[in-house]
């Protein structure tokens, strides 16, 4: 269940999706007996993920980045957008909002950091 919540990043509809997304898979393995496991949630996480990858673009991995890596959120159509499809996750704390880069999308990123800071 950790798993679930953490890579659901808070969101209900993140966690009813996943948590369904991990029952079929541990169906298809093992039948109606048995828990889901974590292996089963890893795995339906790297579904969702691929969705990700397949989706973004470069300008959302480069605002990705910069944010992950500490910058400031700066309303832009390109951080509307990543907000919009969950990628930037926004918490209200009353007087102050913070923004973070969903869970499930952060291999991602990092990945690109790497590849950016290796391309000559």
């Amino acid at each position: 269940m950790e798993a679930l919540l953490h890579y659901s990043g808070g969101l209900i509809r993140e966690l009813i999706g996943l948590t369904r997304s991990s029952l079929i898979i541990a169906r298809q393995k093992r039948g109606d007996g048995g828990p889901i496991t974590r292996e089963d949630v890893e795995q339906a996480v790297v579904g969702v993920r691929n969705f990700y990858r397949r989706e973004l673009t470069e300008a959302e991995y480069e605002e990705l980045a910069r944010f992950y890596e500490g910058g400031p959120f700066v309303q832009s159509d390109v951080a509307l957008q990543l907000i919009s499809n969950l990628c930037l996750l926004e918490y209200d704390g009353g007087r102050d909002s913070w923004w973070a880069v969903h869970p499930t999308v952060q291999p991602l990123v990092k990945e690109w950091i790497q590849h950016r800071e290796k391309a000559p």
